[in-house]
């Protein structure tokens, strides 16, 4: 899904998600405004979110050049888009807000758009977040109005997010909520209801229901999805319904957000319908309404919530056809095939990690670099590896990176922090351990076991070859390694000592394996292109056959 949520469930233990630790995330947004010669602390960090933040001049100059752009004469219409345009990067929020909402003919429709082009969004999206994230460190003085009139005018949805973290690491004065919140649950700006409703939510549970009531029947859909999600997240089955209603949004990413949300409570009663783009929402709208009417009043959210898998597989997969390339897609839910979003990646991308919503790590083979993306493909970091085979997020904000001739361990800023060389073998496939221990298989069939400096602390020889080009190993949580033994045919649970304590053959030269919550096993197969899930007996429960050749697949 494309757009980021709060927080989701992501894969088995042995997946090492991004939790920066205070420190490392403190240097790096430090880093990002000193890049941009801004300041780093104190209450000059507010005026980084007051110089992005609309004067009621701009605004009204927004609004007059807006309603020229609707005059009959065709002059008066490009002096009004000419006039749109000079107001600068500080309208491209105000048009993304109109052009939700905006009902005009094809043609204004379009020279708002082709003027919200103009204006780059990405060096906005960096300053604004880091200083909203170091706001909500640092609680200087007077910020709660700053961020306040600020979140309207967000420019990305993730910003918007760290926005609000600080509005509700602000919002309480003691025990009672801050005035400039009550009084923002009535502003006319509906960022601004959504922000201190939330705010209240997340500060206060449900005892604040009096005081967001009104506001469940909001006519803005964005506040109906604040106080929604919040609900949900507090427990509270208030939400669902509010969840529900999220799927008709004009914005997809707060339908897709809703629906992450919705899919995870229900679990494995979800609907079976996919969400593509507007032209499906409505009837995705009345099958979970329908779902609504038969599970809500009895659901346990505390319960649903704390699952671990939403049950969508998110694929790596390499066209056969000329020309060659690769592609990076989500199915699902369960055992769903449609395919909910996708982009084109680099022909020989080898591995994918999924680093929470909206984000994906990338090993780049030919490109020599390991990128991370957003659910639609954007670039939005990138790191130089000599032919990686494997990529990990590792807590504190650190990447691993699997390469045939190396491992590497390079730091938030990209610098080289560790790196390890085989000795007269490559590297098929790596996975660096919480406790900082590596796993490794190696083309001579050795399994190793690396302490965090490199110094082999175990090794067996496996009796057989993992896929040299994107194999992989994978520690388990009782200890053991999962291994794909690709001319062997066979998935095998070894010990460290080399004792095989669980194997299931296959007969489609398996290539990558990974272990789920459920105890099953999900497997790619490259050269007879399938995807298998294996039950805890070895049993196939399901099988997929993608268009092109599966590389490598991850649950979420």
């Amino acid at each position: 899904m494309r757009f980021v949520i709060a927080i989701i469930g992501c894969l088995h233990a042995t997946s090492v998600l991004a939790q920066p630790t205070p420190d490392v995330e403190r240097a790096a947004d430090e880093a990002v405004l000193r890049d941009h010669k801004l300041p780093t602390k104190g209450p000059e960090l507010l005026n980084i979110l007051r110089d992005h933040t609309p004067s009621a001049d701009g605004i009204a100059r927004f609004k007059s050049s807006v309603a020229k752009l609707k005059v009959s004469n065709y002059a008066d219409r490009l002096k009004a888009t000419a006039d749109l345009a000079r107001l600068g990067p500080r309208v491209r929020p105000l048009l993304e807000n109109l052009l939700q909402d905006f009902k005009a003919d094809a043609e204004t429709i379009g020279r708002l758009r082709s003027v919200a082009e103009k204006f780059s969004v990405d060096t906005d999206i960096k300053v604004t977040s880091a200083a909203a994230r170091m706001i909500a460190r640092d609680k200087p003085a007077t910020a709660l109005p700053v961020l306040l009139e600020f979140v309207p005018y967000a420019p990305s949805e993730s910003a918007r997010q760290d926005v609000q973290q600080a509005i509700n690491v602000l919002a309480m004065v003691g025990k009672e909520p801050a005035p400039q919140i009550v009084a923002a649950l009535k502003d006319a700006e509906p960022a601004r209801r959504a922000a201190a409703a939330e705010a209240l939510l997340r500060n206060l549970g449900s005892s604040v229901g009096k005081q967001i009531e009104p506001l469940l029947d909001d006519a803005h859909p964005l506040v109906r999805y604040q106080i929604g999600k919040a609900l949900v997240e507090k427990n509270d089955r208030r939400g669902i319904g509010l969840l529900v209603q999220t799927i008709n949004d004009p914005s997809m990413e707060r339908a897709e957000s809703a629906l992450d949300l919705l899919y995870r409570v229900a679990g494995e009663k979800s609907p079976s319908v996919s969400y593509t783009g507007k032209h499906t929402a409505q009837a995705v709208c009345t099958a979970w309404t329908k779902w609504q009417e038969q599970h809500a009043a009895t659901i346990d959210l505390s319960k649903q919530l704390a699952r671990t898998e939403l049950g969508f597989n998110v694929m790596v997969t390499m066209t056969t056809r000329v020309p060659i390339k690769g592609k990076v897609f989500e199915i699902g839910p369960g055992k769903s095939t449609d395919v909910r979003w996708e982009f084109d990646a680099p022909r020989n991308t080898l591995d994918v990690q999924i680093l929470g919503p909206n984000r994906l790590l990338l090993a780049e083979y030919f490109d020599r670099r390991v990128t991370e993306r957003d659910f639609k493909g954007n670039v939005l970091r990138q790191f130089s590896a000599p032919m990686p085979v494997g990529c990990q997020r590792l807590p504190g904000g650190q990447t691993f990176i699997v390469c045939r001739s190396q491992l590497l361990t390079l730091d938030a800023e990209g610098k080289d922090v560790f790196s390890w060389f085989p000795m007269n073998a490559s590297i098929s496939g790596a996975q660096r351990l919480p406790n900082g221990n590596i796993a490794v298989v190696t083309s001579a069939s050795r399994c190793i076991l690396l302490d965090a400096q490199g110094r082999e602390l175990k090794s067996f020889q496996m009796g057989g070859t993992v896929y040299p080009l994107g194999g992989s190993v994978e520690v388990l949580p009782n200890g053991r390694v999962l291994v794909p033994l690709y001319l062997n045919n066979t998935i095998v649970e070894f010990d460290w000592n080399g004792n095989r304590h669980w194997e299931a053959k296959i007969n489609h030269r398996p290539s990558t394996a990974t272990r789920l919550a459920n105890g099953h096993t999900l497997v790619t197969c490259v050269l007879d292109p399938c995807v298998i899930e294996l039950d805890r007996a070895g049993h196939e429960v399901w099988t997929y056959r993608p268009d092109g050749r599966p590389i490598r697949i991850r649950r979420r």
